[in-house]
C-alpha cells in the first residue's frame, strides 16, 4: 500500500463513519473508525514515525 492510498482510505473511512453516525448505524460507524485508524497506522509506519 502506498502512502497516498493509505491517506485516501483513511479519509474515506472517516467520511463514511460520519455518514453512518448521522444514520444512527453505530456498529458500522465503529467498524469504519477502526479501519480509518488501521490505515493511519500503516501510513505512519511507512513514513517512519515510531509509535
Amino acid at each position: 500500500m502506498t502512502k497516498e492510498k493509505a491517506i485516501e482510505l483513511a479519509a474515506f473511512f472517516a467520511e463514511f463513519e460520519q455518514k453512518m453516525i448521522k444514520k444512527n448505524r453505530f456498529k458500522i460507524a465503529h467498524f469504519s473508525n477502526k479501519q480509518m485508524i488501521k490505515c493511519c497506522h500503516v501510513y505512519l509506519e511507512m513514513k517512519g514515525v515510531k509509535a
